[in-house]
């Protein structure tokens, strides 16, 4: 069985107050496992939303899980996992939305998952 391999693709953050952002263009591969791993912080104490959608790539994202922590600035975070797998991604940004709640920061990391497995809507690795 092949190796699987995980590369980064993207990471970024911004400070910017807004309902989304936008990651640096990616090429995506074809038929390869790509997880989105996008955190985001609040300047009170409310926990922030999850992301309404990812978009991008011509691929379909499907959240995997989210947590909600307090971070050392005594505000909230929350970190959202998502994956998306296609044969054809296009190139281009992610943008990550939070419908209308405005976000005070966001931070993401793209990676590209290799020699993965598909078995009905389950990814198997190795």
């Amino acid at each position: 069985m092949p190796k699987i391999i995980v590369a980064l693709i993207t990471k970024g953050t911004s400070v910017t107050d807004t309902t989304s952002y936008a990651t640096a263009s990616i090429t995506p591969g074809s038929n390869a496992l790509i997880i989105a791993s996008v955190v985001s912080c609040r300047t009170d104490s409310v926990a922030p939303s999850v992301p309404t959608s990812l978009t991008g790539n011509g691929l379909t994202w499907v959240q995997v899980n989210t947590v909600v922590y307090d971070n050392t600035l005594g505000t909230r975070g929350r970190i959202t996992v998502f994956r998306a797998m296609g044969q054809a991604p296009t190139t281009g940004a992610i943008t990550i939305s939070y419908g209308v709640e405005t976000q005070a920061r966001c931070g993401w990391i793209i990676a590209q998952v290799n020699n993965v497995v598909i078995d009905g809507t389950n990814v198997i690795l190795g």
